[in-house]
């Protein structure tokens, strides 16, 4: 027996201690001191023990004794077994699942910047109706090199109403091992303020996402335009100490078909300072508080 062994042993003698002792005391003493009364004075036994009677009911009481402690320590390794195994078991699905987590279409969020907010006047193309989105690409200076793509979310206003513009530009980079072709933008929530504005939920107008070969490591540029024509988001948005907050709801699609859905929360404030989260399906809803 290894020291294991030895060791789980003797918790089970500590464990069932008295309860040992009380049945040796009992099939030792106890059980042939009643029988051999028995005989002794009652009519109804006409023969004693003899030694040898004796000694062979205690030999008997004592393989038997030993049964019990053997099962006894059977049972308690047997239990020892079946959580040693689980834990192995939990482990290893543990590390499985952290080995395919290399190889799904994750992106995180990387060099945030947040622009002053921009009064508008005249007209708008582009712009969906209100609670909508739709993503183009756009190009600056003529040149494919500087592409990004145009995430333009409408959140509450007419867009013959429209008055203000706030912008976030930021990139998503591949974080997996694997490439990713597409990534799909379900749904971008406007997440309320301390009371002064309420969860928006802003689905995507053509099911529309971004187009493009991304291998570990590359990003793409992208630009997040908020419209309104609500004074309390012009107050909010040019607060140092209020910012915006988004959760963009991704799909991201390899090359090879493989799908990973994600969330990404941000909350972007005029002074610099950002805060990023990440997280699987559960969708993020509520109020955010901005540090």
């Amino acid at each position: 027996m290894n020291m294991k062994g030895r060791t789980s042993v003797k918790k089970i003698f500590a464990k069932y201690k008295w309860l040992l002792i009380a049945l040796l005391m009992i099939s030792i003493i106890a059980v042939p001191m009643v029988v051999n009364t028995l005989f002794k004075f009652s009519s109804n036994f006409s023969a004693e023990w003899s030694a040898g009677d004796a000694l062979s009911y205690v030999s008997g009481l004592q393989a038997l004794l030993g049964t019990i402690i053997l099962g006894i320590i059977t049972v308690e390794q047997g239990q020892d077994a079946q959580e040693v195994n689980r834990r192995l078991s939990e482990e290893n699905n543990r590390l499985q699942k952290i080995m395919a987590q290399k190889l799904l279409p994750a992106v995180k969020l990387t060099n945030p910047s947040c622009k002053p907010t921009v009064l508008h006047r005249g007209a708008l193309s582009y712009v969906p109706q209100s609670k909508q989105f739709r993503i183009i690409r756009s190009y600056y200076g003529d040149s494919v090199q500087h592409e990004t793509s145009e995430i333009r979310v409408n959140i509450d206003s007419l867009v013959e109403e429209i008055k203000y513009i706030k912008t976030i530009e930021f990139s998503l980079q591949n974080i997996s091992e694997s490439i990713i072709r597409h990534i799909q933008v379900d749904s971008v929530d406007i997440v309320g303020f301390q009371g002064k504005t309420e969860l928006v939920e802003c689905r995507n107008f053509g099911q529309g996402g971004i187009g493009t070969l991304l291998a570990t490591g590359d990003s793409v540029d992208v630009s997040l335009k908020l419209y309104s024509n609500n004074a309390i988001y012009k107050e909010l948005w040019d607060d140092d100490l209020a910012g915006v907050a988004v959760v963009m709801h991704l799909t991201n699609t390899t090359i090879s078909g493989t799908t990973f859905s994600e969330y990404i929360e941000f909350g972007m404030q005029n002074n610099g300072h950002y805060h990023i989260n990440y997280g699987e399906p559960l969708k993020q809803t509520g109020q955010v508080k901005l540090d």
